[in-house]
């Protein structure tokens, strides 16, 4: 029954969006949220905000005021922020769902913290989504980043094929929104507003890593994780961080049972070495 709702909803939601008077009103709008002044948050203040970087080729998606377009979670987060930010990154997977999902979640003020703050993460998504005019924000970036101001940025990264493609935005290179960026912070201890701008290339250019894909063949993996009370690590290359370290063995795919059975081998012999030691 829920999945019968959940797909009314979602063919519902899809058929407002392709109404013809539908897309003039969310143009119309559009225009007007880019020309106010209160629709984006300008400067951050301590608690938990979320940005959205749209990007083609060197240039990034501002508002009129030449600002990135940032919202506001919470003004205020938990100590199992990881675990939020973690679920959080599952949404980039079901955008389109958002809505569905903030009205199927009963919060009150009686309600976990956890679940208090997942609303309010779904609210502000939902609120992204509307000014930005698209459900699809793109990937979030794998690691909040953080400021010693209190605030917590979360980032989600899209690749727009054509700067025309979408809204009314107004696209502007990042090296000019680098050099004319006014820092309220000082070098030493910068806002997270400010590392984002300033780190800017280094995100863009781990998202463009990050959708490598390999060619068909063989290939061996290795396995290595790092452990915390939060949350566990895994190794991966700064090439191919989207996937495991791993060296090319052949272009054929297909391991042959003599091949398996000889890798198991060498597996029982290292533990036995082990073992021993």
């Amino acid at each position: 029954q829920v999945r019968a709702t959940h797909t009314h909803y979602c063919c519902g939601e899809t058929s407002k969006l392709q109404n013809p008077s539908r897309k003039q009103s969310v143009s119309r709008s559009l225009k007007h949220l880019f020309n106010s002044s209160n629709k984006f948050v300008k400067t951050l203040k301590r608690g938990i905000y979320l940005a959205a970087v749209f990007y083609h080729r060197d240039s990034l998606l501002v508002t009129a005021e030449d600002q990135i377009p940032i919202v506001e979670v919470d003004d205020s987060y938990s100590s199992s922020l990881m675990q939020d930010f973690l679920w959080f990154t599952k949404l980039s997977c079901m955008w389109e769902d958002v809505r569905w999902l903030r009205q199927s979640m009963s919060v009150s003020m009686s309600s976990s913290s956890t679940l208090q703050a997942r609303h309010k993460m779904l609210t502000a998504a939902g609120q992204l989504q509307n000014l930005l005019g698209t459900h699809n924000l793109g990937r979030v970036h794998y690691e909040p980043i953080k400021d010693r101001h209190g605030n917590v940025l979360l980032v989600t990264i899209r690749d727009i094929e054509s700067q025309h493609s979408l809204f009314s935005g107004k696209w502007m290179q990042v090296t000019k929104l680098q050099s004319q960026r006014k820092s309220l912070s000082t070098p030493e201890e910068p806002y997270a507003l400010d590392i984002l701008i300033i780190t800017m290339q280094d995100i863009l250019a781990y998202q463009r890593r990050s959708t490598h894909r390999l060619a068909p063949g063989l290939y061996l993996g290795y396995l290595k994780l790092s452990s915390s009370v939060d949350q566990i690590k895994v190794l991966v290359s700064q090439r191919t961080p989207n996937m495991l370290c791993h060296t090319r063995i052949r272009d054929n795919a297909n391991v042959s049972r003599e091949e398996w059975d000889w890798i198991q081998t060498l597996a029982a012999a290292g533990e036995k070495e082990r073992s021993d030691g």
